[in-house]
């Protein structure tokens, strides 16, 4: 069931099929589960996430090669609820300036169905601009989904 939960995003991720939405109810009856496992498993994520989140945004960090409009350094975080880090992106900002190379994270949060993106670099942001027809204030754009790396690749290419 959990598998199912990250790999769709709560079922909020493009990728998510009806094969997905079936296969958890089975399980979740089979299981016998009484209550909303989702947002209890998000928020047990999220919990360790927290517990050093430099660490965690440091391990969801991937070196892109893809070209041009994809920044080098990628990162993605997925929270049940995102508010306390988009308060607080200075450890952000301490984590991924270590790469000295344009980044860009994707924070994903799952109770508001939005991926933040924050970007050090003007051309990322353009760049993001441009797919997403978003704009970007403080170096965050809200996108009105939740959109995982790889999706977020994909549009860019």
């Amino acid at each position: 069931m959990s598998a199912i939960l990250d790999n769709t995003l709560n079922f909020k991720a493009k990728v998510t099929t009806s094969r997905d939405i079936n296969a958890y109810k089975k399980l979740e009856k089979i299981a016998n589960i009484d209550f909303n496992y989702a947002e209890f498993y998000f928020m047990e994520c999220q919990t360790e996430i927290e517990k050093n989140i430099e660490e965690s945004i440091y391990n969801d960090t991937k070196l892109e090669n893809s070209g041009t409009k994809v920044p080098p350094v990628f990162s993605q975080l997925t929270l049940w609820n995102a508010k306390s880090i988009l308060e607080n992106t200075k450890i952000i900002y301490k984590v991924l300036n270590q790469f000295d190379k344009p980044w860009l994270i994707n924070i994903i949060s799952l109770d508001s169905g939005n991926s933040y993106l924050i970007s050090n670099n003007e051309v990322v942001r353009k760049n993001i601009e441009n797919t997403f027809n978003c704009s970007f204030n403080n170096d965050t754009a809200t996108l009105p989904k939740v959109w995982l790396r790889k999706e977020i690749i994909r549009e860019l290419l």
